[in-house]
């Protein structure tokens, strides 16, 4: 709950992304999929496809984050390759930001 009130969020068609520093050299994440993404099966399709893009996106995204991915509506009908070009941009959003506040 923490993380939803004082985290900041990226939304990307498939994902949205919440996160906050954690002040750990490594990532913790985890993965929700509401009601609104479907039955058991496609709430369960939607957290394995994340997962996997996840895991393909590790080593690209920033250390030290806290992650928190809510699957939408579509996610379960996406391939894992289209959420992992979505993890993929919002983690240049996350690092663009960290540059942008160090310049300031």
């Amino acid at each position: 709950m923490f993380l939803y009130k004082k985290g900041k969020s990226i939304v990307c068609p498939g994902v949205v992304t919440y996160y906050i520093k954690n002040r750990k050299s490594f990532n913790r994440y985890g993965i929700t999929a509401g009601k609104k993404v479907g039955n058991a099966v496609l709430r369960n399709r939607a957290r394995r496809i994340i997962r996997q893009a996840y895991l393909q996106a590790e080593h690209r995204m920033p250390k030290g984050y806290d992650f928190v991915f809510v699957a939408r509506g579509r996610t379960p009908k996406m391939k894992t390759q289209d959420i992992f070009k979505n993890l993929i941009w919002q983690s240049y959003k996350i690092k663009d930001e960290k540059t942008n506040n160090k310049s300031n």
